[in-house]
């Protein structure tokens, strides 16, 4: 893997934290909110929608965020820090994961050109595409 991943995750991580566009709410009741819920309990003050409430959505893709939030927070604790540093790592942690998760979708996706088209000029084509 090496430099092209670290570079890709590079890439991947600045984007995640400097854009600030539109996002879809879709993003957040979907996954953010349930995974705050499963990570810091019911009195928490996530929004569930109601596929949450009568169960209709798999648990699987929140759980991810959930462990990253319980994690983030107890390393805030452990360190200390104060809670304003503690609430911007919580907010930037679930865009650092999707940033390697993205960031591992990019470098496999060049590998496969690398190995398809046998050119590594053709092939970053779909990094960059």
């Amino acid at each position: 893997m090496g430099a092209i991943f670290a570079l890709l995750v590079a890439f991947r991580l600045f984007n995640a934290l400097t854009i600030k566009t539109f996002f879809q709410p879709d993003e957040y009741f979907q996954s953010l909110e349930p995974a705050w819920q499963l990570a810091f309990g019911e009195e928490s003050g996530a929004w569930i929608t109601w596929e949450w409430k009568y169960q209709l959505r798999s648990s699987f893709h929140p759980t991810i965020f959930a462990v990253i939030y319980y994690l983030t927070s107890q390393a805030a604790s452990v360190l200390s820090l104060s809670p304003h540093v503690r609430a911007e790592l919580l907010l930037a942690s679930p865009k650092a994961a999707q940033a390697v998760c993205a960031a591992a979708c990019d470098y496999y996706t060049w590998k496969l050109a690398q190995r398809i088209y046998r050119n590594n000029k053709t092939s970053w084509v779909t990094v960059r595409g």
